[in-house]
């Protein structure tokens, strides 16, 4: 009986262990997916008063799985405090919450609440966008080659939105 009770217990404590570095990687995702949208997001930065986001350590956090007809279901909850560079008075409250189905789509959605009781959903665009003005002045092509060349400007295209729905293992 003592082999049997040992056999199940240490493939108990692994089947624990196991789950708990799941929800530990569950809580590092949620942390720094939901730090780089309030980074990003120009409506949290003009909350707190522009100015650099400064997103704090986790202070909450709750984790749940589920399996239900193969199907594994993770929900991670955290929250942390956003302050800003320009102004370390002004605080937002942050809590988001990761989903995720079966090791595959994983959703995120970020709030914040400001002292004043005002909740708004932090998705990386936030209204704010980069920052600043940006002008747009159109390329033209006169039909010579050589002269529409010194017309095209390297750029980089930046999407105003995150997909945070797909796994990086994909």
């Amino acid at each position: 009986m003592g082999r049997v009770a040992t056999g199940v217990i240490n493939n108990l404590a692994r089947k624990v262990g196991e789950e708990y570095e799941g929800m530990y990687a569950n809580v590092e995702e949620a942390y720094d997916i939901a730090r780089r949208k309030c980074e990003r997001d120009g409506k949290l930065r003009e909350a707190l008063g522009g100015g650099e986001v400064i997103v704090g350590p986790v202070t909450m956090q709750m984790s749940n799985s589920m399996n239900v007809n193969g199907k594994k279901t993770d929900v991670t909850r955290i929250g942390m405090v956003a302050s800003s560079s320009a102004s370390g008075n002004n605080v937002a409250s942050i809590s988001a919450t990761m989903e995720s189905v079966t090791a595959g789509t994983k959703n995120v959605r970020v709030i914040a609440t400001m002292p004043s009781g005002q909740s708004f959903e932090v998705d990386g665009v936030g209204g704010g966008g980069v920052g600043g003005n940006v002008d747009v002045m159109p390329a033209t092509n006169d039909g010579d080659d050589a002269n529409f060349a010194s017309d095209v400007i390297d750029g980089e295209i930046i999407e105003a939105s995150f997909d945070d729905a797909k796994s990086e293992d994909e």
